[in-house]
């Protein structure tokens, strides 16, 4: 774990209140799939930290996705942020740790919101280093406007036929899929890997049903 000063070198709105923030960092400040960075904010002489999960990190550049939360501490500092602000970026720390693949099963990596992030950052190395492995991804978002990272998805499985993309909506009629995640998930639950990320009751509830199911615990991480 390190300690490292982070410069905003640029910034891009990609979904509703969703931004990429791209900084400088150390070329040695590296990091693996699935791992997440600590940010430091200050304000009013008021110090807080606040987690994300790396969404690339290549070349002394690292990439976050981040939603800006309306009265987030840190959310509303950096939405007012500006191209050569700097800050205190510790880490990395792990959440999902490349070490956890299993190549022998396939891959399902369930998610809503910005928990789409370790999991685009998992995919891009895994799915073209395993092309033996399947490798399944249902996102849930209300609104495609809501969609983070989907254009680049949708290329990720167009290259890669081991990979099957499922986004989902709850709260909009479109041309793919809706309804929750739950609906998507098939009757076969053998032979496969659970990945889970969202907010907490999401976890929870999705977690007990895959237990439910025969899904043991082992094979399900989040």
């Amino acid at each position: 774990m390190a300690e490292v000063e982070a410069k905003l070198i640029k910034r891009e709105n990609i979904a509703n209140e969703v931004v990429r923030f791209t900084f400088k960092v150390p070329a040695s400040f590296s990091s693996s799939p699935g791992q997440f960075v600590m940010l430091k904010f200050e304000k009013n002489e008021e110090v807080k930290q606040r987690a994300y999960s790396i969404l690339t990190n290549v070349s002394g550049k690292l990439e976050l996705a981040i939603k800006l939360i309306p009265g987030g501490f840190g959310s509303e500092i950096l939405r007012k942020t500006k191209i050569g602000d700097t800050f205190t970026m510790r880490g990395p720390f792990n959440h999902f740790p490349a070490a956890d693949h299993n190549h022998k099963k396939e891959v399902w990596m369930l998610c809503t919101g910005v928990g789409i992030v370790p999991f685009y950052n998992m995919l891009n190395d895994f799915v073209p280093k395993y092309p033996q492995q399947q490798f399944k991804l249902i996102y849930s978002e209300k609104t495609k406007a809501d969609l983070i990272l989907h254009q680049e998805l949708l290329t990720l499985a167009k290259k890669n036929p081991n990979f099957k993309y499922v986004p989902t909506l709850t709260r909009e009629k479109w041309n793919g899929a809706t309804g929750r995640i739950g609906e998507h998930l098939g009757n076969n639950f053998e032979n496969k890997i659970y990945y889970l990320c969202g907010v907490k009751e999401f976890l929870e509830a999705t977690k007990t049903f895959l237990m439910e199911k025969g899904v043991a615990s082992k094979d399900i991480k989040l």
